[in-house]
Formats: C-alpha cells, structure tokens, sequence
C-alpha cells in the first residue's frame, strides 16, 4: 500500500524531512512515481514498515487531488488486482470479484481505454541516496 497526497506540502506535513534528491526526481519524473521516504511521521503505525519508511505519491489525477482536498488528508492506495495476478492498465481489466467486493466505485474514466502506466518506485535511502526499485 501507499499514501497519495495531494502536493508537496501535504508531503512535508508526513514526512520529518523531504530530502531534496526527493525533490529533484519528482521534478524529473515523466510518469508516475512513488517514493520510498525513511522517515514518516503522523501516519497510522499499520501503513508504516517496521524500519519507518512510507511509499508516498504526489497525485496528478484532477479527480485524485479534488478528493484528497476535500477529505482534508492523504488517502491510501493500493493496485486494484489480487497479490499475484497482473495488475490491471484500465478499469476494464479489473476483476469482477473486486468489483463486486468494493463498497462504491467512482464514475470516473471508466470508458478510458488508454492504459495506464505504471508507476516508478524509487527508495530514498537513510544515507540521502537512491535506488531505483521499477
């Protein structure tokens, strides 16, 4: 799972230090991307890993960051397939049994056929380094 946030001072309001490599590569990224941050702060101790570190995405979906403001606080996300199975590129390939296990489902890009892309992952290290996980 990660946490989508809506920019980056919801970002800093998670993190106890936005390193500026960090910033740099969300700068640079030309799809989407998470990262991995060492340090997180005010998030639920589930959705933290036991060494501290949160993978957190700046959302660009106009959708996404209306719905993170109005809720006033970062949501969490996760891919919409079941552990093993490919991850699904448009809402169509989404299995029925998640469909029908869900409580709502939005109305937004449903008949959009165009792939999506998956997302980079990239670590920042404690050391304020990088590693480029996809």
């Amino acid at each position: 799972m990660l946490v989508l946030v809506d920019g980056e001072d919801m970002l800093s309001d998670y993190m106890e230090e936005v390193p500026g490599i960090a910033l740099r590569i969300m700068d640079e990224a030309t799809r989407p991307l998470t990262i991995i941050y060492p340090k997180a702060r005010n998030l639920p101790d589930n959705l933290v890993a036991d060494d501290g570190s949160i993978g957190i995405r700046i959302v660009n979906d106009p959708f996404c960051r209306q719905l993170i403001r109005a809720f006033g606080k970062p949501i969490v996300s996760t891919s919409a397939n079941i552990s093993g199975e490919p991850t699904p590129s448009t809402f169509e390939a989404i299995s029925s049994n998640i469909k029908a296990a869900v409580d709502h489902i939005v109305v937004w890009r449903q008949d959009d056929r165009k792939p999506a892309t998956a997302s980079s992952i990239i670590q920042i290290t404690k050391d304020g380094n990088y590693i480029k996980i996809r």
